[in-house]
Formats: structure tokens, sequence, C-alpha cells
């Protein structure tokens, strides 16, 4: 906190050599951590989403672009090397999960938005294939499908926010199979902020 302008890390100024750009308390950690910069901006563009998969490689989920990979360093391990183009048949994916050699996301696909599996068929170290497993109603945004996470019982759990829905029926046993919402009070205000008129119950997801 401070004055606008001279306060790290809001303090870029043309002027500030590159060196110094580094050198701040941004980060709060335990005295035996550090904090080392492995990639720049230039480098990744607005990243909005990162996962490591079995092989120690970086997948980085550009906004509104799309999937780069970076590999370890072959002479150290502890940096990466330039970050390449993985995949250009996804973009903005919010949830990433690789697994087993394939990669589990969600985000804009051929067949528009979903989670998607991409699988690289050929081995040449770029995937080309793309899987709708799930189509998702609305847009990505903020409140659209995000996370992916491989649960203890070997199933994929996906999380969506309550401006998209998932195109798949709810289970039996899910606690929200029939909906209901109640008015008790006319004019109904469903959202005082206006943020989320019109949205229904229920909300988030989970599938």
């Amino acid at each position: 906190f401070g004055p606008l302008g001279s306060t790290e890390p809001w303090d870029r100024a043309k002027g500030v050599a590159v060196q110094l750009q580094h050198q701040h308390e941004r980060f709060r950690i335990s005295r035996e951590f550090r904090v080392d910069r492995l990639l720049d901006d230039p480098q990744t563009g607005s990243v909005i989403a990162i996962a490591f998969n079995e092989f120690g490689q970086l997948i980085l989920s550009q906004e509104g672009g799309p999937l780069l990979i970076a590999s370890p360093d072959e002479d150290d391990p502890t940096k990466l090397g330039e970050p390449r183009v993985f995949c250009k048949l996804v973009s903005s994916c919010q949830g990433l999960l690789p697994l087993n050699g394939d990669l589990f996301v969600t985000g804009q696909g051929p067949d528009g938005v979903g989670l998607y599996r991409l699988s690289d068929v050929d081995r040449d170290g770029e995937l080309e294939k793309a899987e709708r497993l799930i189509a998702f109603t609305g847009g990505l945004g903020e409140h659209g499908p995000h996370g992916l996470t491989l649960g203890p019982d070997g199933m994929l759990y996906c999380i969506i926010g309550n401006f998209s829905k998932p195109q798949v029926p709810f289970a039996p046993t899910s606690p929200v199979v029939a909906t209901y919402e109640g008015d008790l009070l006319e004019p109904k205000m469903e959202d005082p902020g206006g943020h989320a008129v019109g949205v229904k119950a229920p909300g988030g997801t989970v599938v």
C-alpha cells in the first residue's frame, strides 16, 4: 500500500531498470522459500490457467489464445525453456487437467464451449485432436466452466459457474434434480445489483 505510481509492484515506470523491476516484496513467503521469475509477460501473454503434466512440463492457457507449453531447461531443471504453441484447437481454457498423456480442458473449441479431451495422436509434441465430452450453454467468462480435477474415486470433476449450464441430465441422487424458486413479494428482485438477473436455480453446478 502507498502512493499510486511509486509503490511496488505498481512502480513500473519506463525509467525503472529491468533488474530493479524484480526486486520487490510482492510475495510474502516463509524464510525457507524463495520466488524466482521463470517466464516474462512477453513470452506468455495474459495467462488464465496453468498446470504441470506428468513430464514436468508447464502448460499455460492464454486468455483469448491457444495453449502453450514450456519444458524444463536441459542444463538447469529449475528453469523453463521458451514456451511454444501446444494446441491451436482450443482457446481461453479456464480448466486444465493433464491425465495419462491427454489433456482435459474447459474452454472454447471447434464444437463450441465445452469440456474437451485433447490428444497427441501422432506423438509429435502437439495436440491435434479435440473431442468434446460435454457441451455448455452460455459463454466462458468469470461465471462459466472452470476447474477440473481427478477425484479419489477415479472420476473427473468439473465446476461450472451460474452463467453456464452443462448439457447433461442431473443424476437421480442429485439434491437439485428438481428445483423451485418461490416468490413471496412482487415485483420480483432477482439480483439487487443487476448482475445475475435471469439466472435460475440451480446456480453453479458440479459434474
